[in-house]
Parts: C-alpha cells; structure tokens; sequence
C-alpha cells in the first residue's frame, strides 16, 4: 500500500501467466501437430517413391525382355524368309525342268501323232464304214423278217458280205495303225512305240502340274514370311517405344520433387516458431 516500505528483492507484485501458459501449451501443441503433419507427408513422399521406383525398375526389366523376345521373334522371321526363299527358288528350278521336260515329250508326242494321222484317218473312216455296214445288215435282215421274198434275201446277203469286206478293212486299218504306233519311236528319251510316249507325255504332264503347285506354294510361304517380318518389326518398335517411354517415366520425377518439397517442409516444421519463442 501506499507509505509501505520495502527491500531490494521484495516481491511487491505478481503477475497471473495462467492464460499465458495456456498460449504457450496451445502453441506447443500446434507445433507438435505440424511437425507430425511435415512428418507425416515426409515419409509417405519417401515411401510412395520408394514403390514407385522399384515398379518402375521392374517395368524397366520387363520391358528389356520384351525387346529381346521382339528382337529374337524378327530374326527368326527373317530366318523363315531366308528358308523359304530357297525354298521357293528349288521350287523354280523343280518347275522350269518339269516344263522342258514336258515340251519335250511334247514336241515328242505331236511329232509321233503327225506320223500316224494318216493311219487314225484311215481307221476312223474305216470304223464310219463298218458302222454304216453293220446299220445295212440290221435294216436288210429286217426288210427280209418282214418279206423272205428272194430280192429282200440276196440284198441282206449282199449287206452281209459288205459287212464283212466292212469288218476286214477295219481290222486291216487298225492293223496298220498299230504297225504305225510301234514304228514311232523317241530314242534319245528312251521311248519306242507310241503309247509309251503318250503314257510319258501324260506322266510329264502330271508331274508339271505337281511342280507348279509347288512352286505356288513356295511363292506363298515367301509372302507370309515377309508379312511376318513386318509384324515383327512393328512389335520390336513398340517394345522400344515402351522401353523409352518408362526410361523417361516424368511421373517419377514429380515423386522426387513431392519428397524434396516434403523434406523442405518438415525442416521447415523443424524450426520453433517465432511465436512460441515469444511467448
């Protein structure tokens, strides 16, 4: 009170800190939740990169094979190509000699049909003849079934007997046709007599057709090689596309710049704040 006396370092007054120190614990407390937050953010940056970066090493490691395998199926393709090039080309060369050979046999053939023509003629003229001859028979013996007069009897022996000078000038051609059949004759292939040149013309023939087909075939397979290829060689692009694209994955790096920004703020946090110094 006024006119008290008092000492050097005499309490004359105390002052009330309770609302104080409750700034003081509210403040702490502030602080202690936003380290923990800084924390908190801190770790699931360096986690989230962490997981981040292992998927992205293994898509790395995937992605390798992937080119690998491409780079492996291209070049088994081109070692089909290459196959079935040669193959194609004994193809051709299987092809080109059937068809020589066939001309020739050919050439063979028209020369020995030329050669018996005459005689096929003959034979066929003669074959025309006994045909007429034997309908001549049939319509006299008819004529005579109907009428035995002794005119209708001598024209069917006359149609008899032509007949038979019918029959003798067909066996007489035919005859000759086949002296002529086996006169004909390719010696530098081998070959006497005419049917063994048409069996040998037809066997060429068959065996052209074969070798062509072959050769389509072969024409095909070389086709479907280098389509392979092509498929092939867009699938290795792909791989190094994908390859590349991961390498330079940018969502990785904006995880590295989300951890140093946490780092940032939990050092941040780290710092008492002014205020709670001044209180």
């Amino acid at each position: 009170a006024v006119g008290d006396t008092v000492k050097k370092g005499d309490v004359i007054a105390t002052l009330d800190t309770s609302d104080l120190e409750k700034q003081i614990e509210s403040a702490e407390e502030s602080y202690s939740d936003t380290l923990q937050s800084a924390q908190t953010s801190y770790d699931r940056a360096t986690a989230d990169l962490e997981t981040s970066t292992v998927q992205h090493e293994n898509n790395l490691i995937d992605l390798q094979a992937k080119i690998e395998q491409a780079d492996k199926s291209l070049q088994d393709a081109k070692d089909s190509l290459t196959t079935a090039q040669e193959n194609e080309r004994k193809a051709q060369g299987t092809y080109d000699s059937a068809v020589s050979d066939y001309n020739t046999l050919k050439s063979a053939y028209d020369s020995a049909s030329a050669s018996i023509s005459t005689y096929t003629a003959a034979l066929n003229s003669a074959a025309d003849a006994q045909n007429q001859a034997i309908s001549a028979l049939n319509s006299a013996i008819a004529a005579y079934n109907a009428d035995s007069s002794e005119a209708n009897k001598n024209a069917m022996n006359t149609a008899s007997d032509n007949l038979t000078a019918a029959q003798k000038s067909y066996q007489d051609a035919q005859s000759s046709l086949t002296n002529a059949q086996n006169s004909c004759s390719a010696p530098s292939l081998g070959l006497y007599g005419f049917s063994s040149i048409e069996s040998a013309l037809k066997q060429a023939d068959t065996t052209k057709t074969q070798a062509e087909n072959a050769l389509e075939s072969a024409k095909n397979a070389v086709e479907a090689a280098a389509k392979q290829i092509d498929t092939c060689e867009q699938q290795v692009k792909s791989a190094h596309d994908s390859y590349d694209q991961e390498k330079n994955y940018s969502n990785l790096l904006n995880k590295t710049q989300n951890v140093e920004d946490s780092a940032t703020k939990l050092e941040q946090a780290q710092r008492t704040p002014d205020n709670l110094e001044t209180l």
